[in-house]
């Protein structure tokens, strides 16, 4: 940096394009006010440790602040401010699926995931109801298996255990889910970034443990199975009390509260170890203010602190 008299920049070497971060001094960075580069006919404008080229011109002191690393603004967060952090979220997430190019090889291999993810889930389910019912004692009186279910048949004694079948096969799949999580922070730990096909696989693991009963339901719609899972509570009340509403409405508010709290769970997972933490950096431009967003005065900073900053 050349500097004038009073100590801020006069000139910034190399060749820039518009709209590229200059690397400067913070306190040079206060000087820059309604300068313009020599030889230049652009403004500088500052933010953070960053002056950046600008054709527009800038004025104030607050036209500056209005640019920086962050997508928040600084006066707080509104409505649609809120929506927009939603869908910043979520366009990275279905970027990271695969899903914005429907004819890719990316897109087939995700709903390939999807299909095999639904498929262990219907079996897995199952699986977990039967570990419920032999654990609380409840006799298990016939099993049928077929290509994509599986049909168990109990001899019920208490109200309590339909509730167990059908907590089992949620609950199981979410243990799963869990597992998956712990072997990707060992993995992560042990070996370094965990292949983004296995990532997949268990964001989308952990999204259909949310709503596993689905297939389950439809498997059940197409084989007309009306003792299935969805139809046991309300079966029951309608032979005890002649009606099955309250059944229809335990089981809704039992399998929807179930998934606000694996919804929960697979949030923190997509936040900070899907794709390694991918979504992380935009999270915290999204949250934080620019203080949380420190760059070092001088710019010189060796590799090895930078990986151990990226490690941390």
């Amino acid at each position: 940096l050349r500097r004038f008299e009073d100590g801020s920049p006069s000139d910034i070497g190399g060749d820039m394009e518009n709209n590229e971060f200059i690397p400067c001094l913070r306190d040079d960075a206060e000087h820059l006010e309604d300068r313009k580069l020599e030889g230049e006919d652009v403004f500088v404008k500052v933010h953070g440790n960053f002056a950046q080229k600008e054709s527009e011109d800038l004025e104030t002191r607050d036209d500056y602040r209005k640019h920086g690393f962050l997508v928040m603004k600084p006066e707080g967060i509104s409505k649609d401010d809120a929506l927009t952090r939603i869908r910043y979220l979520l366009d990275e997430l279905v970027f990271d699926l695969g899903l914005q190019r429907k004819r890719s090889w990316s897109f087939f291999k995700t709903i390939i995931l999807l299909l095999l993810v639904i498929y262990v889930q219907l079996f897995s389910h199952y699986l977990g109801q039967w570990i419920f019912l032999k654990i609380d004692n409840i006799p298990i009186t016939k099993i049928e298996t077929g290509a994509a279910w599986i049909q168990l048949e109990f001899s019920p004694l208490e109200f309590e255990d339909y509730i167990i079948a059908l907590a089992g096969g949620p609950c199981l799949n979410e243990v799963i889910f869990l597992i998956l999580i712990q072997f990707t922070i060992f993995f992560q730990k042990a070996v370094g970034n965990i292949p983004n096909t296995i990532s997949k696989f268990i964001s989308l693991f952990g999204f259909m443990a949310i709503f596993e009963y689905i297939p389950v339901m439809i498997v059940d719609c197409l084989r007309a199975n009306w003792d299935g899972d969805f139809f046991k509570l309300y079966n029951y009340f309608q032979n005890s009390e002649g009606t099955g509403i309250l059944g229809i409405f335990l089981t809704v508010f039992m399998y929807v509260g179930m998934s606000i709290i694996f919804a929960f769970i697979l949030y923190n997972y997509l936040l900070f170890l899907h794709m390694n933490g991918r979504l992380l950096d935009i999270y915290y431009r999204l949250s934080n203010n620019s203080d949380r967003f420190f760059l070092p005065q001088d710019m010189e900073v060796s590799t090895a602190y930078v990986t151990h900053v990226c490690e941390k």
